[in-house]
C-alpha cells in the first residue's frame, strides 16, 4: 500500500522525520518494503507542450513530436504512444535523466533511423502508477519548461507498506494514523462530519432480497441521490495524494470514492442516477452477464452477489462496477452508495472472477462494519463541497444490527506469558489509546469492548500481542531456556532414540542455536542433490 507523507500528516499532527515514522511502523508490525523521496527522483523532469507531430520515416507506428520547453528550446522526440498529439502538456525527461520505473539513465539513441532528444513518460515510467495506457497528459495551463515536481507539488515522501490480512484497519491511511497516535508519535486529527440532511425523498429505491438477508450477505446498505452535481477536475490537494498512491486522477466523483477506499479503508461507488432504475441487492442468476468498469464482460453465476436494477447487473457487490452506469463528465444527477458485505462472499467471487480492486482488497479481510454511516456523509460531504448539488434524504437499510465484541486480559497472565513488566494501568492505558473500551475492572482482570475496526482480536493472547506491540517486542527480555536434565518422564510412549534426539534439541537449542524445518514435499534423490 502506498501513500505519501503529506497524506499520513493530514490526520497525524507529528515532528518526526519519515524515517523515524519508517522505523516506528517496523516496530509497530507494519512493514515497510520502501521509502523514497520521490521529489529526488522527478526532479528532472520537465512541463512540455507538444506543438507538432510528424509521421517517422521508417515506422508506421511511431511519429516525431516537437516538444516546446520554454525559452526557445524545442526538442523533437520519437514516441509510439497513441496518445502523443499537438496541443496536449506531457512530462519530458532530458537525456541524462534517470527513469524511476527502469532505473536507467536516459540515453541519446537513434530509434529507427532517427535522433530521439529525450523522452515522453507515461505514469508508470514514472513510478507513479502501476499500469499506464500512454504518455501522462496533464490537466490545465503550464509554463513549458517548469520542473514536473513542482507543477504537481510532488517533492513527496512515498511510503510503500506490505500489510498483513490480519489489519484490515491499516489498509487505509487513517488506520495507520490511528497506530502511530496510540504509539504516542503524534496527535490524531480525527475528521468530523455534520449529517447532512436531505430536502427531497430519493427517486430511487433499494431493496435486499430474502436471501440476501437470510444469509447476512448484505448486513448495511445506505444512500443517497445528489442533484445537479456539476463533475469535475478534482483539487490539486485530492490529486496529489492519489497520485503519489498510484492511482491515475480521473474526476472528482471518481477520485473522491478512491479517496475514501485508500484514506479510511472504506469503499463506495457512485452511479450516474441517469443510467439506473431501482436497485435490488441480490444474487446472480445463471447465465448473467456483466461488463465492468475495466471493459471486460463476465459471467455470473448464482454465488455472485449483485446490485442490479431493471436494465441489468450495475455493480459486482464490494468488488467492481458496471460501464454502463459510470459516471462522466456529462453526469448530473448521481446515486452514492455505501455499503458492507460478507467478506467471505466477496473473497470467492473475487477469485472466480479473477478481478483485483482496491474495493476487493478491503471488503474481503473486513471493512469496520460501524464505517458505513460516516463513508456516506463524508463522500456526501465531499462531493456537495467540490461538485456541488443538493442531496435527498438517507436511504438506511440495516437489517441486523452490529454486536459489540468483547475480551478479557488477566494481568498476571501478561507476565506469565511474556515475561515483561508491566503495570495493570499502563495495561489499560495502552489499550484504551488503541481504541478498546474499558466494560468491567477487578483488582485481576480487565474487560473491554474491542474496536469495531479490529476483526483480528479475539481473545486475551490478542490484547496481550497489543500492549508488547505499543511497548515494543525489543522489550522482551533474552533469556537462555531453563537447565534440562533429563527429556521427559519415563512413562511416556517415546522410544530411547526419540527421547534422545527431544534432548539433543533442547541442548543445542541452550547453546543459541536455531533449529531448521525444511518443508518434506520432495524426493530423496531432489534432497541429496
Amino acid at each position: 500500500m502506498k501513500f505519501s507523507f503529506a497524506w499520513l500528516k493530514h490526520y497525524l499532527d507529528t515532528d518526526l522525520s519519515p524515517q523515524e515514522i519508517g522505523e516506528a511502523l517496523v516496530n509497530l508490525g507494519l512493514e515497510v518494503e520502501s521509502l523514497n523521496d520521490q521529489g529526488l527522483l522527478l526532479a528532472p523532469f520537465k512541463v512540455g507542450y507538444i506543438t507538432e507531430t510528424e509521421p517517422h520515416p521508417n515506422a508506421d507506428r511511431l511519429q516525431i513530436c516537437h516538444v516546446d520547453l520554454g525559452k526557445g528550446n524545442l526538442s523533437k522526440v520519437v514516441c509510439g504512444a497513441p496518445n502523443a498529439r499537438p496541443g496536449i502538456w506531457v512530462v519530458y525527461a532530458p537525456l541524462g535523466s534517470l527513469i524511476p520505473s527502469t532505473k536507467q539513465v536516459l540515453k541519446s539513441s537513434e530509434i529507427r533511423g532517427v535522433l530521439s532528444e529525450g523522452m515522453l513518460c507515461s505514469q508508470k515510467e514514472l513510478g507513479l502508477a502501476d499500469e499506464s495506457n500512454g504518455i501522462m497528459e496533464l490537466s490545465g495551463h503550464f509554463t513549458a519548461g517548469a520542473s514536473f515536481k513542482d507543477v504537481i507539488h510532488f517533492g513527496e515522501i512515498l511510503f510503500d507498506l506490505k500489510i498483513t490480512p490480519n489489519r484490515p484497519d491499516c489498509f487505509g491511511v487513517f488506520g495507520i494514523a490511528r497506530d502511530l497516535s496510540a504509539k504516542q508519535l503524534g496527535t490524531l486529527k480525527t475528521p468530523t462530519v455534520p449529517k447532512i440532511q436531505g430536502s427531497f425523498q430519493s427517486p430511487l429505491s433499494v431493496s435486499l432480497d430474502p436471501e440476501v438477508i437470510a444469509r447476512n450477505a448484505c448486513p448495511q446498505f445506505m444512500g443517497c441521490y445528489i442533484r445537479g452535481v456539476k463533475n469535475c477536475e478534482s483539487p490539486p490537494w485530492l490529486k496529489s495524494f492519489l497520485t503519489a498512491a498510484g492511482l491515475k486522477p480521473i474526476s472528482a466523483l471518481v477520485d473522491i470514492t478512491n479517496y475514501l477506499s485508500l484514506g479510511f479503508s472504506r469503499p463506495l461507488h457512485v452511479f450516474d442516477a441517469h443510467k439506473i432504475s431501482d436497485l435490488t441487492v441480490r444474487f446472480a442468476k445463471v447465465s448473467e452477464t456483466f461488463e465492468g468498469l475495466n471493459g471486460t464482460t463476465y459471467s455470473l453465476d448464482p454465488s455472485i452477489l449483485i446490485i442490479s436494477d431493471s436494465y441489468g447487473v450495475q455493480s459486482i457487490a464490494g468488488i467492481m462496477g458496471a460501464m454502463s452506469s459510470g459516471c462522466t463528465l456529462e453526469t448530473q444527477d448521481v446515486f452514492l452508495e455505501c455499503a458492507l458485505f460478507d467478506p467471505i462472499l466477496i473473497g470467492k467471487t473475487g477469485q472466480k472472477l479473477m478481478i483485483q480492486s482496491d474495493a476487493r482488497q478491503r471488503f474481503e479481510r473486513g471493512v469496520d462494519p460501524l464505517s458505513v454511516s460516516f463513508g456516506l456523509q463524508t463522500g456526501l460531504r465531499l462531493i456537495l463541497d467540490i461538485c456541488g448539488g443538493t442531496p435527498s434524504h438517507i436511504l438506511d437499510l440495516s437489517p441486523k444490527a452490529y454486536l459489540p465484541r468483547h475480551a478479557s486480559l488477566t494481568y498476571d497472565h501478561f507476565f506469565q506469558k511474556t515475561g515483561v513488566d508491566v503495570s495493570p494501568q499502563e495495561s489499560k492505558d495502552t489499550l484504551c489509546r488503541l481504541g478498546f473500551t474499558p466494560t468491567q475492572e477487578t483488582s485481576e482482570t480487565l474487560t473491554l469492548e474491542i474496536p469495531s475496526w479490529r476483526p483480528d482480536v479475539k481473545k486475551e493472547e490478542d490484547l496481550i500481542e497489543e500492549i508488547l506491540r505499543l511497548k515494543g517486542f525489543d522489550s522482551l527480555p533474552n533469556l537462555p531456556l531453563p537447565p534440562f536434565s533429563k527429556a521427559l518422564e519415563s512413562d511416556t510412549l517415546l522410544t530411547p532414540f526419540q527421547e534422545k534426539q527431544i534432548f539433543l534439541k533442547r541442548l543445542l537449542a541452550q547453546r543459541g542455536l536455531s533449529e531448521c524445518v525444511t518443508y518434506a514435499l520432495i524426493s530423496e534423490e531432489e534432497f541429496s542433490y
